[in-house]
């Protein structure tokens, strides 16, 4: 098991997360070599053009290829509501 901290890159609180990770993945010749993630968490399955606008902001500002993100497939994914 291996310990991961990340980031809060940015985030309004209601709408979308925007988050970092870096770790040395692995190491080769005594040099670690490192993985970092990125992550975008909304609220909703899809975010509105006012969060995305936001989200891209702060992957500009942090230098994160967007191109480099997957979609997750959110079909089947019921929402558990805490009451």
């Amino acid at each position: 098991d291996t310990d991961v901290e990340y980031s809060v890159l940015g985030t309004d609180y209601d709408n979308y997360l925007v988050v970092w990770s870096c770790w040395a993945s692995s190491v080769v010749n005594g040099v670690p070599q490192y993985t970092g993630y990125s992550w975008v968490l909304g609220r909703s399955k899809v975010l509105s053009q006012e969060a995305l606008d936001a989200v891209s902001s702060i992957e500009t500002s942090h230098n994160i290829d967007r191109t480099l993100y997957e979609d997750t497939r959110q079909d089947n994914c019921p929402v558990n509501s805490s009451s």
